[in-house]
């Protein structure tokens, strides 16, 4: 048989054909080119035998590239929804954007400092608190590329994006993902319409991204048969604080196995109403007027096991899986303010005169325009590649795509708004005006679920450490992650854990003893 044109993997009777489709149905191809059957029929086929296979497996594509492997599917796009979806997703939008565009005014909220009772009552009816909440919950339960798109949308406004995201791709996630069902079903319905909010509780003053160095603890309590534990400490910069009902708290707590008594770092759920619970004033912020910033402070806050999320000792993983899950949302709401911003500034630039000649006829104003455009193509290419790698694979793991995606946006974001201002001269720097509030909001919201240099150490460490597991030898002479990931494993109750003592010997000993191993 004939190779089959590569382009029958994306469209056929103009209709989009995933590469998770073509590559588990390539029986039907067959079948198509050795008989009468219409290709109508295979390709309905092909879809119905998807709903009741699992998705197939993937490796991870960005981290295989640290082993000098590509993967060439990811040349054919992945394509989730048909055209038939796709038109049906397209009319879920068309209210969300139009309301957004028509009805949310940036400066209005900039200048009164507030998302006003009316604008949340319309998200809410709008269904835009639980995105990705299960259905059975009450949620959308939307996949990855919708949650994307929505995102996109959202991005219209940045104080009204950051609230939202706050609450679903922070707050809500560790219930989501590592909740028992009994705390789904308590919190998850009331979350998803928007009658409850949800906030994460992670910086400290002596501590940001750092978990190592958190000082927020919870302790076992000996007396009171009531609760198991006693939370005390504060936390800085929690987006909503004043709003928000319920807190996903990160605490150091104790354990004693037989290494003796053990530091670790544990997950609790806490709500507003716990006496002890005390939100302080908002901090006063260049930019994203809108949401609002607090101290949060818990002092002898009583808390029984049914407010541990996890276990004990899985409070990091949760914290870096928390952080890492849904990065991606982070760059779509930046390729909308991207977007945003690029518009304006192009319609200042063809309105324009600059000595005899139109501002766009400049061959450094074009230039400075195809800049911009590529590194807006640039991140839209990569946002929606992801989230379709995510959506087509069974438990794809896209950690390294996600923590791209943030990076990328965050510091080629910073490089066009810089540029956009260039084009737009004096007028750029006008209190008043949109283009100042979007530096100073991007300026804000890049920050807080981790920085730049943060982000790009992540990248690294993570590529390593899949080099590593598969290449031993590369592993020898690179400690980087050994440092990284030490204070964890010093906690983990795991008797053949190797120390490595002798690396901190005088050289002159370490042969005698490396002989006797």
């Amino acid at each position: 048989m004939s190779k089959l044109p590569a382009l029958f993997t994306c469209r056929c009777l103009n209709r989009l054909i995933s590469p998770t489709i073509f590559k588990t149905t390539e029986n039907f191809i067959i079948r198509c080119h050795s008989s009468d059957i219409s290709v109508k029929e295979l390709i309905k086929e092909a879809e119905s035998s998807m709903l009741v296979n699992e998705k197939p497996s993937k490796p991870p594509f960005a981290k295989n590239l640290f082993l000098g492997i590509f993967d060439k599917d990811v040349l054919v796009y992945p394509e989730v929804f048909s055209i038939d979806q796709l038109n049906l997703l397209q009319r879920k939008l068309e209210p969300i954007e139009k309301y957004l565009k028509n009805e949310v005014k940036s400066l209005e909220i900039e200048e009164t400092g507030n998302i006003s009772n009316e604008i949340i009552k319309n998200l809410k009816n709008l269904s835009l608190f639980g995105l990705q909440i299960p259905e059975k919950y009450g949620g959308q339960g939307l996949n990855a590329t919708e949650y994307a798109r929505i995102c996109e949308l959202i991005g219209e406004d940045s104080s009204v994006s950051l609230l939202l995201l706050s609450h679903q791709a922070l707050g809500v996630q560790s219930l989501l993902c590592f909740g028992t069902e009994e705390q789904k079903r308590k919190y998850l319905p009331g979350l998803a319409s928007g009658e409850s909010y949800a906030a994460f509780c992670l910086s400290e003053e002596t501590s940001g991204s750092d978990l190592a160095s958190i000082q927020t603890k919870v302790e076992k309590s000996e007396n009171d048969k009531e609760s198991n534990w006693i939370l005390n400490g504060s936390k800085l910069w929690v987006t909503n604080a004043n709003n928000a009902h319920i807190f996903t708290v990160l605490a150091l707590s104790k354990s004693v196995n037989q290494f003796g008594e053990q530091q670790l770092v544990s997950v609790f759920l806490v709500e507003k109403d716990y006496p002890g619970v005390f939100v302080g004033k908002p901090t006063n912020i260049i930019g994203l007027k809108g949401v609002k910033l607090s101290e949060v402070e818990f002092k002898n806050v009583k808390l029984t096991e049914a407010n541990l999320i996890g276990n004990q000792s899985d409070g990091f993983q949760i914290a870096i899986d928390i952080l890492n899950i849904n990065r991606y949302a982070s760059g779509a709401v930046t390729l909308s303010l991207m977007k945003k911003m690029f518009k304006l500034v192009v319609n200042h630039v063809l309105k324009r005169k600059q000595f005899v000649a139109d501002l766009k006829d400049y061959e450094q104003i074009q230039r400075l325009c195809s800049e911009v455009s590529l590194r807006i193509y640039a991140l839209e290419s990569m946002l929606y590649m992801t989230t379709g790698l995510l959506d087509c694979y069974k438990n794809y793991d896209g950690s390294m795509e996600n923590a791209i995606i943030k990076a990328f946006s965050m510091e080629e974001g910073q490089k066009c708004i810089n540029i956009c201002l260039d084009m737009m001269g004096a007028q750029g720097l006008i209190k008043g005006e949109p283009y100042e509030k979007f530096y100073r909001d991007f300026k804000c919201s890049s920050i807080f679920d981790g920085t730049l240099d943060f982000t790009k150490l992540f990248i690294a460490s993570t590529g390593l450490h899949q080099a590593i597991l598969l290449h031993e030898d590369i592993g020898k002479n690179i400690n980087l992650l050994k440092q990284l990931f030490n204070n964890r494993k010093q906690t983990m109750d795991n008797p053949s854990l190797n120390l490595e003592l002798f690396l901190q010997l005088h050289p002159s000993l370490v042969v005698g003893i490396c002989s006797d191993y």
